[in-house]
């Protein structure tokens, strides 16, 4: 893992918590729930740029 973060890395890290927290408020579930929520999305998005079939 690289502990060299820059700034705009923490920045960035900070926005999408704070999204990520947005979202879990407004539709009733736990921060953890909407992590793996996003995270699912994003693989799923990857899968798709690249064709994969994820069914």
């Amino acid at each position: 893992m690289d502990n060299n973060l820059k700034p705009e890395d923490i920045d960035y890290a900070e926005l999408e918590l704070k999204a990520l927290r947005e979202f879990a408020n407004k539709n009733d579930i736990t921060l953890s729930e909407a992590i793996n929520f996003w995270s699912c999305l994003r693989i799923k998005h990857i899968c798709e740029k690249l064709n994969l079939d994820i069914a």
